[in-house]
């Protein structure tokens, strides 16, 4: 993946609000992103905690967190790095 299309994906990211407990509208967002890639993907929840299943039958996982701080200014790129506070 390119350089400048990370960063648009991740400012893409950071403007979805996600803090603890309301994950939902990043999960949906990050579920349709991978679908584009043709990727199997499905939301499980058990009411206070979202899952974000990709391809199931992988034998690689990760496991992230999705949700996030407030943030107090709008994210900005210096250079290659993206900056959030």
């Amino acid at each position: 993946m390119k350089t400048e299309r990370a960063k648009e994906i991740l400012l893409n990211l950071l403007k979805i609000p996600s803090p603890s407990g309301s994950e939902d509208r990043i999960a949906l967002h990050i579920m349709e992103f991978l679908h584009k890639l043709d990727y199997d993907v499905y939301i499980e929840s058990d009411g206070e905690i979202i899952d974000l299943v990709v391809n199931p039958d992988a034998e690689l996982f990760y496991e992230v967190h999705m949700d996030t701080i407030p943030m107090r200014a709008e994210p900005f790129v210096r250079g290659n790095i993206v900056y959030g506070t």
